[in-house]
């Protein structure tokens, strides 16, 4: 297969640069992740590109973070492999993982929450029980690490439904 039917078949976004880092090629892949067309990216490098937020697409292989105006960011991992030992021309592999981005945000999200509620009254967002007995646990450590004395003063507050006041 030619090189260029090989570049357009590829399932994940690609392009081709050149010896002197000028696209040559771009698969429809890449052009609907960053929703330009090939003869918008064909012929620019990284210095001459009218579109700086995709000068990302020049690095070297890792993970980017491309911008654009009205969308969320798009998470694309790279891969960069010279065509050959004796040519200077190298395919740019892109992996969309934003999907996978924002499903590690959303589960540090949840597990913050975890935590939060696991620590507060869900009524109040006052300490609960459980948070009370991890601080007094540091606190007994400390004083005995220390031979310091402690002190706990256990205040039970009673809210009634009635006006009265207590005899």
């Amino acid at each position: 297969i030619p090189t260029d039917q090989w570049v357009q078949a590829c399932p994940m976004g690609m392009l081709v640069l050149d010896e002197t880092g000028r696209i040559q090629e771009v698969n429809p892949e890449l052009c609907a992740l960053v929703q330009k067309t090939p003869e918008q990216l064909i012929g620019f490098c990284w210095d001459d590109i009218p579109f700086p937020e995709l000068r990302t697409l020049f690095l070297k292989d890792g993970q980017v973070k491309i911008f654009t105006q009205g969308s969320p960011p798009l998470h694309l991992k790279l891969y960069s492999k010279k065509l050959s030992n004796t040519s200077n021309i190298s395919l740019r592999y892109f992996e969309n993982v934003t999907e996978y981005e924002e499903l590690q945000d959303e589960n540090s999200r949840l597990r913050q929450q975890v935590e939060e509620l696991s620590i507060t009254d869900e009524l109040t967002g006052l300490a609960n029980r459980h948070s009370l007995n991890r601080v007094l646990n540091s606190q007994v450590t400390r004083s005995r690490r220390y031979g310091n004395p402690l002190c706990l003063a256990v205040v039970e507050i009673d809210i009634g439904q009635s006006s009265q006041p207590p005899s």
